[in-house]
């Protein structure tokens, strides 16, 4: 009964004033008059509305799919690790990224990776899988494996009549390997998928992920400068070059290529800086490779000038001995003339005086 999906069988004209469609309206817009017939087409023609609210929640979660589905099959290639749902919207934004409302949220992922590899480096996440095959086929279609520049195996094992092996595949590789599997070894051969996604787990070591990013600028700016080598070295023509360049990278790759090497620099720049200023502030000139004796004495004479104690007025030339001044009876002694108000007396005098007598009275 299509009477129980409708709230009202009246036809509007707009239903947000409540002006019902008259008779020569349906006539233009439907060609007829029977309501019924109207309501039918309605219902298998029309599209449903939906108010701005409504829109905009469905274009938030949309969107967040999208980001969700990219941070389960991608991953940072320098760290092997996931990027966070956050970091991937903000770069879908940087792209201008918009959704489509009536496409379903993982093609539009896989469609939108190679955009993003325009402002982060982002690779899709390796697929484990393991190849099993009769022995006689095995090493033809390992070779046919390396074809496909399939270069991470593990868990070797070749038995008499079977012989198997794991290998890690890029996703988009595996409609491939399984038709190599079957052509390589006439139908009798297996593809099992033992992980989906392969990445880093656990928390990250900062001065291990520091240490990374500081090789991978290294390496950067010694790509950079091969490539202005061979561009001094090697004549070809300014507009091949140009054209080149840009199929090989946006402009917002470039920008953040030269921010990184930038960002290197003031680092450099900073830690040089901090290191002058210890100098300084010890008094002394370091060279590169040795400190004279001079400098050793300055840099003592300082630290022992620093471990002092005010109340004895006594120097110390380790914190060791510093640290067991404190708790000596000289120092004891010291500190109970200061909060009677009589001057304190040295290591030496503190000898000759009887302070059991001072210490013990009430």
């Amino acid at each position: 009964d299509i009477g129980e999906v409708l709230q009202t069988d009246a036809i509007f004209h707009n239903v947000s004033k409540g002006i019902l469609a008259n008779k020569k309206d349906l006539m233009d817009a439907f060609g007829t008059e029977n309501q019924s017939e109207i309501i039918s087409f309605i219902l298998e023609k029309g599209e449903m509305q939906v108010s701005d609210k409504e829109r905009k929640a469905h274009f938030e979660h949309l969107f967040r799919d999208v980001a969700s589905i990219i941070s389960e099959k991608c991953v940072n290639p320098a760290s092997n690790r996931p990027y966070t749902i956050s970091a991937l919207e903000n770069a879908m934004r940087e792209i201008h990224f918009s959704v489509n409302p009536n496409k379903a949220a993982k093609a539009q992922a896989l469609e939108l990776i190679p955009r993003l590899k325009e402002v982060m480096p982002i690779a899709r996440a390796g697929m484990k899988l393991r190849l099993s095959s009769p022995t006689a086929h095995f090493q033809n279609l390992f070779i046919e494996l390396e074809k496909l520049n399939i270069d991470k195996f593990e868990n070797k094992v070749v038995r008499e009549e079977e012989a198997s092996i794991e290998a890690v595949a890029d996703p988009g590789l595996f409609r491939a390997i399984e038709e190599l599997v079957r052509s390589s070894t006439v139908g009798m051969g297996h593809l099992e998928v033992i992980q989906l996604s392969i990445h880093e787990e656990g928390e990250a070591n900062i001065d291990i992920e520091n240490t990374r990013k500081d090789k991978a600028s290294i390496v950067l700016a010694d790509e950079m400068c091969a490539n202005e080598r061979n561009e001094c070295e090697v004549e070809i023509e300014p507009a091949l070059v140009e054209e080149k360049s840009k199929q090989k990278k946006g402009k917002k790759a470039k920008r953040r290529e030269k921010e990184a090497a930038l960002e290197k620099e003031a680092r450099a720049e900073a830690e040089a800086k901090r290191i002058e200023e210890r100098k300084s502030k010890a008094g002394v000139l370091i060279k590169s490779d040795e400190i004279s004796e001079e400098v050793e004495e300055s840099v003592a004479k300082d630290s022992a000038n620093k471990m002092k104690c005010n109340t004895c007025r006594a120097n110390f030339g380790s914190a060791t001995l510093h640290r067991e001044h404190f708790k000596s009876d000289w120092h004891r002694y010291n500190l109970k003339l200061k909060m009677k108000g009589i001057p304190t007396v040295s290591e030496e005098e503190f000898k000759s005086v009887d302070a059991e007598e001072f210490f013990f009275e009430e």
